[in-house]
């Protein structure tokens, strides 16, 4: 179940965007969140913060244990 200040702030939100917008949530589990879920209902290219998840944790492996891989 979706927090209540979850749901106002993606129907506040949606009043914004259009289906050229790329929306980028950084939440990551639930991998679909409401915001996601109603960027694909408009048509919108949508990202969850899984990627970026990964990449800092490469960076920081990468920083830790002077790897360049």
């Amino acid at each position: 179940m979706e927090h209540i200040l979850t749901l106002i702030n993606v129907q506040i939100y949606l009043q914004f965007i259009e289906k050229k917008n790329i929306l980028y949530d950084l939440v990551y589990n639930p991998s679909e969140t409401l915001f996601i879920k109603k960027g694909k209902e408009i048509g919108c290219k949508t990202l969850n913060g899984y990627e970026m998840l990964k990449f800092q944790a490469e960076m920081s492996w990468n920083l830790w244990t002077k790897s360049t891989e």
